[in-house]
């Protein structure tokens, strides 16, 4: 019983032991069973309680591509698998690590692999070309099966130079280290007593000392994730090194694997307020500078908060993350959509409980003023079984919760883990420390006599409005939301605006 996804899964070996026959990816949500010979069930379910044993995965084409690469470079098959295997499986970090987004960020430069698939195609001019040209061609034709083979032909070139030998390291005694580099130790030092880890799609790019811990800007990197902590926090974490790469092993000693930030100067962990709907036993945490916004949009499945869409630009669109999910989360999911003038800014973010696994997120805008987001039901302690819930869970005897009363705010959630329904974190970074909600906090509760319980109330005033976008549902031709924009420069939106 195999769980499945279209990236690469981790392995906790450094040893290739098989393979399958090929397969079709099956949807997410079943799963495939191949001919009755098969021992294999490939699955994708949501929550799978499947074998430990650890798989990774690679297009037939993209396989059978690599294999040749290997014949032309008379590298044994075996040999070229357990390569393979340590390239593709140590992707991940550390087992269980979250994964990075696919990309196409494998950007054509290597003079090398050019010059290769140049003559494989009878292009050999060109590794001759100017980077320029050769980037525009890339960025049309990106995703073809020319580039992949290019991509497995610089993989394969890396195997030439790279020992096969596994080194075993402690991660505190690890000075220096780059992907296909050498490895450089020495004892934990006071004059550079942290240590930072850059991650990029392949897996640990880079290991450095620091002097200092870099002070937090609010700038993030999308291409890439970093570890930043005092280098003897990582007491008890081995670092594997072989075939030029680099993956981290926890030992009896250390029990938990520190935090992935999207940005190479996280912000004090004890300047920042989250409420945390699970724990993990590894964490991604993204921080968000949201005066670098033009919004956010919120998915809500069955009522919790599913995911974030952080919108850098204009022109980004949430359909990218709303093509990620499973069809039947695509159908149930709720936009709602938190717009951010460009004259406008964050001054308050907070939660009000709801139940156990739910929670509204307030927002105070300087200009557009106070909103809520998520299902605004409140219930009276008739709604509740006595013997179910306890009265100090009742939603009006919880307090609203600030996470940050003072802007600019920098927004943190914890990016969601395959199988589970909600984030697992969403907090902020207050850099002044003020963790009170500024009274009063505006906000009208809405009765049953007036509103649906179950609905997604929201609500915008109608004067000074300087302009209007209305939202259709396609083919139906349905008001679906509308965004407001208001001549103070703040921006409001009601109903479900899906800006793409």
């Amino acid at each position: 019983h195999v769980a499945l996804t279209p990236q690469t899964v981790a392995g906790n070996d450094n040893t290739y032991k098989g393979q399958t026959q090929p397969f079709p990816l099956p949807p997410l949500g079943s799963s495939y069973r191949g001919s009755e010979s098969d021992d294999y069930l490939f699955c994708r379910a949501k929550r799978c309680a499947c074998t430990p044993v650890e798989y990774t995965t690679a297009h037939l084409e993209c396989y059978q591509i690599f294999l040749r690469v290997c014949h032309l470079g008379k590298i044994q098959k075996e040999h070229a698998l357990q390569k393979l295997w340590i390239s593709t499986a140590w992707r991940l970090p550390w087992k269980d690590a979250i994964s990075m987004p696919a990309s196409t960020i494998d950007i054509p430069t290597n003079q090398k692999s050019l010059q290769i698939i140049g003559q494989l195609f009878g292009i050999t001019f060109l590794h001759r070309l100017p980077r320029e040209l050769l980037l525009t061609i890339w960025g049309e034709s990106k995703t073809s099966l020319f580039w992949r083979c290019m991509s497995i032909i610089r993989l394969v070139t890396e195997f030439e130079t790279n020992s096969s030998e596994l080194q075993i390291k402690p991660l505190d005694q690890v000075a220096s280290w780059h992907r296909n580099g050498k490895l450089e130790c020495a004892p934990a030092s006071t004059a550079y007593p942290f240590t930072q880890l850059t991650i990029d799609q392949e897996g640990i790019k880079e290991i450095e000392r620091l002097r200092c811990k870099p002070q937090y800007t609010g700038d993030t990197c999308n291409h890439s994730t970093f570890i930043v902590e005092e280098g003897l926090s990582f007491h008890g974490i081995e670092a594997h090194i072989q075939d030029g790469r680099l993956r981290l092993r926890k030992t009896q000693i250390q029990p938990n694997y520190p935090y992935i930030w999207n940005t190479p100067a996280p912000p004090r962990l004890s300047l920042c307020r989250g409420s945390m709907s699970h724990s993990l036993p590894s964490w991604r945490l993204q921080a968000v500078n949201t005066q670098k916004i033009a919004g956010i949009t919120f998915f809500f499945i069955q009522d919790r908060l599913y995911d974030i869409y952080i919108h850098d630009s204009d022109k980004s669109s949430a359909n990218d993350l709303y093509e990620q999910l499973p069809p039947d989360i695509r159908r149930d999911a709720i936009w709602i959509y938190l717009p951010i003038g460009t004259a406008d800014r964050m001054l308050v973010l907070g939660t009000r409980f709801i139940s156990m696994s739910e929670y509204n997120v307030l927002v105070r805008m300087e200009k557009a003023g106070d909103v809520v987001i998520g299902r605004n039901c409140f219930f009276s302690e008739a709604d509740f079984h006595p013997e179910l819930l306890w009265p100090g869970d009742w939603p009006s005897s919880r307090p609203d919760q600030c996470l940050s009363g003072d802007g600019p705010v920098t927004l943190l959630y914890g990016k969601r883990v395959r199988g589970f329904f909600e984030i697992p974190l969403l907090g902020a970074y207050c850099e002044s420390g003020t963790w009170t909600l500024p009274e009063p906090f505006m906000l009208e509760k809405p009765t049953p006599e007036r509103f649906d319980r179950i609905g997604y109330y929201s609500r915008t005033p109608l004067d000074q409005i300087a302009e209007s976008s209305v939202y259709y549902v396609p083919g139906s031709g349905r008001c679906r939301g509308i965004l407001l924009r208001y001549k103070n420069g703040g921006c409001r939106a009601v109903g479900q605006c899906r800006v793409n």
